[in-house]
């Protein structure tokens, strides 16, 4: 399954000539000291490959083994003779390369994701993660808790209308559970200290002022 087979049509044996009109006008044929191409980045085997004449690209990538994860084939870098041009596949498979090319295939770039951190942490704001980022990790990033930060409250709001995940750190800590997975655009709120509401006296002092508001309301 997915195994490609391609048959090539077999090259003569003279050389380009490089006083030939170039494939491309942009990239100029010119003779070359060397009797290999090369080829690096995301390919299964980088390295030095001999040169026939009229060989491809498609011929070159299947000698290296073909490409690794995350390659980005809109972005395939052909360098001659110290000018440089970009490849597309499948469009460039057919470009016929020379002596002395480098191609560089370059990894696809990765949109970049992003957590919101708020509340009760020395550097609440927005953090960029990579896929696999746990919680502690994000909580590091903000500079940890601040004193008194309810730790066994902490909210995980996702995108859309689902309910936020209420999260005990101190079980991640302790080992009670695993650490938590976290995915772009969520946002993580650390409830801050309880505030409980005190008055400025006390059960007996209340009293004791309530009475003699009592006799002076009395007296007068």
């Amino acid at each position: 399954p997915v195994d490609e087979i391609t048959f090539f049509v077999k090259a003569g044996t003279q050389p380009t000539n490089p006083k030939d009109p170039p494939v491309d006008p942009q990239v100029p044929v010119q003779p070359s000291s060397t009797s290999q191409v090369a080829v690096k980045g995301k390919v299964t085997l980088p390295g030095n490959y001999d040169f026939s004449p009229n060989m491809t690209v498609r011929e070159l990538l299947i000698k290296c083994g073909g490409f690794l994860e995350g390659a980005d084939l809109n972005s395939i870098s052909l360098e001659r003779s110290g000018a440089k041009r970009t490849l597309r596949l499948p469009s460039d498979n057919d470009f016929i390369l020379q002596a002395g090319d480098l191609i560089t295939v370059d990894e696809r770039s990765r949109p970049k994701l992003f957590v919101t951190v708020d509340g009760s942490v020395k550097r609440p704001g927005q953090y960029e993660i990579e896929e696999g980022t746990k919680l502690s990790e994000v909580i590091k990033m903000a500079g940890g808790f601040n004193e008194g930060a309810r730790t066994d409250r902490i909210k995980i709001y996702s995108t859309g209308n689902e309910k936020p995940r209420e999260i005990k750190f101190e079980e991640i800590e302790l080992g009670y559970r695993g650490d938590i997975l976290l995915q772009p655009a969520q946002t993580i709120e650390v409830p801050g200290p309880r505030v409980e509401a005190t008055l400025p006296f006390g059960p007996k002092t209340r009293s004791v002022v309530g009475a003699l508001a009592f006799l002076f309301l009395i007296g007068s």
